[in-house]
């Protein structure tokens, strides 16, 4: 449930501007576009991870919840827009049976991790919150990979974007 909370805040609904422009734009002025999201994902997460930080700090165990856990859910929110970027693009090329394979395989790591964890382990709800963070951890990184593999990722970073990207 938290981390449907901290989602919107960290992520911003920054993928649907992949979906605005990317029939729009040529793949190299898409890259630079993807890089501005992410410059925004990265500033986004940091401001909704100090704050609730701080809030840690002066406030303690708000939600009776080790600390930890808490300051995990930005993390996972940032790692779930990442995985979002990938399958945004994958659905814009058309690419069903990749995004499918991927929905997939996030959901059996998640599963399968949980399951071992609460089962195997005796976790309870840590395993069921591990499970997530592994299957998130693992399917950013692979976002990330086939992001600039696939060419959509360049190191422009263009006020002009940014301040677009803002007003949608």
């Amino acid at each position: 449930v938290l981390i449907s909370f901290t989602t919107p805040f960290v992520g911003m609904g920054l993928y649907s501007n992949i979906t605005r422009k990317f029939h729009k734009l040529p793949k190299d002025k898409m890259a630079a576009y993807m890089s501005n999201l992410w410059l925004l994902l990265f500033f986004s997460f940091s401001f909704v991870f100090l704050t609730m930080s701080f809030g840690i700090m002066i406030y303690g165990d708000l939600f009776g919840l080790p600390k930890h856990w808490i300051l995990v859910l930005p993390i996972m929110s940032a790692m779930n827009t990442l995985n979002q970027f990938n399958l945004t693009i994958l659905r814009n090329q058309e690419k069903a049976f990749r995004y499918g394979s991927i929905e997939f395989a996030n959901t059996a790591l998640n599963l399968s991790v949980t399951l071992l964890l609460i089962l195997g382990y005796n976790m309870g709800w840590e395993g069921r919150a591990m499970g997530m963070l592994v299957a998130s951890a693992a399917f950013s990184i692979a976002a990330v990979i086939m992001i600039v593999r696939g060419g959509y990722f360049s190191w422009v970073i263009d006020r002009k974007i940014i301040n677009e990207i803002m007003k949608v």
